[in-house]
C-alpha cells in the first residue's frame, strides 16, 4: 500500500552542472495539499544547498526551484523538501540520489522553426519556434527575436506581456560566460516586424515552443520567416514562406 501524502518520485533532468544556478523540477505527488516551507540538495560533501521555490503545479504532480550549485561537487545529489503541518510542525520527504552535478558547460542556446510548407492563399498557418538550452546551467535573460515579413497578418500564441525586458536588465550581469549582444544581427525593419522577448530563464535541457499563426495575402513574399538570438551570429530561417 503506498503511504498518502506528498511524495517525490524524481528529479528532471537527471543531471545538471556546477558553474551557476540550475531549475529542477521534482516530480510526485501532492505538492498541492501543503505549502513547501523549503527545499535543500545535498551531495556526498555534506554541503547543503538551499533552493528558491519557482512554481508548484495546481494538479500537485510536481514542483520546480532554482538551486546556485556554483563550484559544487560532481557526484549523486539528494533532495528534501520541508511541509509544515497542521500543527506547525515540518514534515520533510526526501529522495535519495535524486540527480547527479556534473562539471558545467558553456551555456548553449538554441532555436528552430517548424510547421507546414503547404499554405493557400488567404488561409492562415501555426508554426512553432522552439527554442532551448542544451547546456547544464540556467540561461538567464536571453533576448529572442522573431522577424515577420511585412504584409503578413499575424497572431502570437502567446503574451508579449510575458516577456518583457525588467526594469534591471543588464545584458553584461545576465551573459557572464561571455554571450555578447555586440553580434547583434538585424534585419531590414522595412521588410520586417520584429518581436523581442525576453527569456527570463531557461533550465538545463528544456525546450519551450511559441506559436505564430501567419495569414497569407493574395500575392506571395520573398522575406522567410526568421528567428535568432541576442548575441548570435547566425538567423533560422524557415524558407520558403511563399505560397
Amino acid at each position: 500500500m503506498v503511504a498518502s501524502g506528498p511524495r517525490i518520485n524524481k528529479a528532471v533532468p537527471s543531471s545538471v552542472g556546477n558553474t551557476g544556478s540550475v531549475t529542477l523540477a521534482f516530480m510526485g505527488v501532492e505538492f498541492n495539499s501543503l505549502t513547501i516551507a523549503e527545499v535543500k540538495v545535498w551531495g556526498d560533501s555534506g554541503v547543503e544547498y538551499p533552493g528558491e521555490i519557482l512554481e508548484v503545479s495546481t494538479d500537485g504532480t510536481y514542483f520546480t526551484a532554482k538551486f546556485n550549485l556554483t563550484g559544487a561537487t560532481e557526484g549523486d545529489y539528494n533532495v528534501k523538501a520541508l511541509f509544515p503541518d497542521t500543527n506547525g510542525n515540518l514534515t520533510e520527504i526526501s529522495l535519495s540520489d535524486a540527480f547527479t552535478v556534473e562539471a558545467g558547460k558553456d551555456q548553449n542556446v538554441w532555436v528552430d522553426i517548424t510547421g507546414s510548407t503547404v499554405v493557400r492563399y488567404g488561409s492562415s498557418t501555426t508554426y512553432y519556434i522552439w527554442y532551448g538550452n542544451s547546456g547544464n546551467t540556467n540561461v538567464l535573460g536571453a533576448l529572442l527575436y522573431i522577424g515577420i515579413p511585412k504584409g503578413l497578418s499575424y497572431t502570437l500564441g502567446f503574451d508579449t506581456n510575458d516577456y518583457s525586458i525588467p526594469v534591471s536588465y543588464s545584458i553584461d550581469s545576465l551573459y557572464p560566460n561571455g554571450i555578447s549582444s555586440e553580434a547583434e544581427i538585424t534585419v531590414d525593419s522595412q521588410e520586417y516586424n520584429v518581436i523581442q522577448l525576453f527569456i527570463r530563464n531557461i533550465p538545463p535541457f528544456a525546450s519551450t515552443p511559441l506559436a505564430v499563426t501567419v495569414t497569407w495575402g493574395s500575392e506571395p513574399v520573398d522575406q522567410t520567416l526568421q528567428v535568432w538570438w541576442s548575441g548570435s551570429n547566425a538567423v533560422t530561417d524557415y524558407n520558403p514562406l511563399n505560397p
